[in-house]
């Protein structure tokens, strides 16, 4: 734990005002970095992780770089099946019964052909949420949900009348059985032809076409 007072004894170049000081506690306490604590021995403290708000940071930031700068499907399409195949090998590796569970309760769901657009849609994203948290590895879990949660969404609503749903099922069911028969690169070939389908589709919408929400 340091106090205000020790920081700035830390830092005796700083030439920063009490206004700059406090703006830099609040960005940093608004990341979950940092927490003040109250009282004669409080100050500033170094908070413990919070992997929620951290995500939530996270996910905030790409919204934001989506909706502002000129990004491409291909930027997104490229980040989206990097990350995606780095989590499925390591899925594939470290899978628990548990992650097994929740992703076939994802895919036996999405299977309904009967269900709503939108309900069929969420269901994508829980699948490969699902995939991602089966990494077992914060550091590529977390840029991975980030995206499929920002710009997943957007894009499948672009291409949503070309998307056939029992090929995306069976492409679904592919990504699973080798992250449950423990096979790395099956998973990572899985995830790869399962954006690549998705990228056949992105090459069709219309030039110009926004992803802002």
């Amino acid at each position: 734990t340091r106090r205000s007072s020790d920081l700035a004894a830390l830092a005796p170049n700083w030439a920063a005002s009490d206004a700059e000081v406090r703006a830099g506690l609040n960005s940093l306490m608004a990341m979950g970095l940092v927490e003040i604590v109250r009282g004669r021995l409080g100050g500033v403290r170094i908070a413990q992780p919070k992997p929620d708000l951290l995500r939530r940071t996270l996910h905030d930031g790409l919204s934001v770089l989506v909706d502002l700068s000129e990004l491409t499907l291909e930027d997104l399409a490229e980040a989206r099946r990097e990350t995606e195949t780095a989590c499925a090998r390591a899925a594939a590796r470290r899978r628990t019964e548990d992650d097994l569970r929740a992703m076939r309760a994802a895919l036996d769901r999405s299977g309904d052909q009967q269900l709503e657009l939108s309900e069929w849609l969420g269901l994508d994203i829980v699948f490969h949420r699902g995939v991602a948290e089966a990494s077992h590895n914060p550091i590529l879990a977390m840029p991975l949900t980030a995206v499929h949660a920002v710009a997943q969404p957007r894009l499948n609503r672009l291409i949503a009348d070309q998307l056939d749903r029992a090929e995306v099922h069976a492409q679904h069911l592919a990504i699973y059985q080798a992250i449950a028969d423990r096979k790395p690169q099956a998973a990572a070939r899985a995830v790869q032809a399962h954006v690549a389908y998705l990228e056949v589709r992105y090459a069709r919408i219309t030039p110009g076409a926004r992803l802002i929400t």
